[in-house]
């Protein structure tokens, strides 16, 4: 008995584990040093965090780096990174991050990432698109006061990700409009028109006066024939 629940015990530890591995976010290539996206696969109106990490180096007192993309499918929801006498801004079509200080200011002991919350635009395409690293660099003057050295070789300077609206045409189908579909895509029955109990009553006492005209009518004209036939009979 204790076995066979320590055995049914770690087939569950492992199921949970094999579950949490399969849910969780796949991590990009370019997340660690350079471009990192948080979802490589888009469809319009996705919103998704575009990353550009800096690894831990020697402190640096300028910095510049400028990240472009396709504004045709994306654009800038939020982007306020943090950084020593930073100045931030962001354009239709890029994201940008500058910084110059007296001293080395800025601070590199363990790294540093900014982040860009975008989305895709409704209007967006199906395909791939690119995000480039256009411009990278965090470095200091030397002592000598004029040589500049560099800290940053981003790894990734460039990366692709995909956009579909997941439609695939039917030939053949008609178009689902919007009054006759339902959040489960299942058109909508017209719902059932109620019914009065007393309306057939109703009805047939209201046509029983012309019901009675029309049979009296024709018994007058039954009574009016039979007396013509018996009077040309007695002749």
């Amino acid at each position: 008995m204790i076995m066979n629940r320590t055995v049914s015990l770690a087939a569950a530890l492992l199921a949970s584990s094999a579950m949490l591995f399969c849910c969780a976010p796949r991590a990009f290539a370019g997340s660690v040093n350079g471009l990192g996206i948080s979802d490589p696969e888009l469809a319009p109106n996705d919103t998704f965090v575009l990353t550009v990490s800096v690894p831990a180096s020697e402190n640096a007192d300028s910095a510049s780096l400028r990240a472009e993309f396709d504004d045709s499918a994306f654009e800038v929801v939020s982007w306020e990174p943090v950084l020593t006498n930073g100045l931030s801004n962001s354009t239709d079509n890029a994201v940008m991050l500058t910084s110059a200080n007296a001293k080395r200011d800025i601070d590199l002991s363990e790294g540093a990432s900014f982040r860009a919350v975008m989305a895709v635009k409704p209007e967006a395409k199906s395909g791939e698109y690119r995000f480039v690293l256009a411009k990278h660099s965090f470095s200091y003057v030397a002592d000598n006061g004029y040589e500049s050295i560099e800290l940053w070789e981003p790894e990734v300077t460039e990366l692709s990700v995909s956009v579909s609206d997941g439609v695939e045409a039917v030939a053949g189908a008609a178009p689902v409009t919007d009054d006759t579909q339902t959040s489960g895509g299942i058109p909508e029955s017209p719902a059932p028109i109620p019914r009065n109990p007393h309306t057939g009553v109703a009805a047939a006492a209201a046509a029983l006066p012309a019901a009675l005209a029309a049979c009296l009518l024709l018994a007058r004209k039954n009574t009016a024939h039979r007396k013509r036939t018996r009077k040309y009979m007695d002749k």
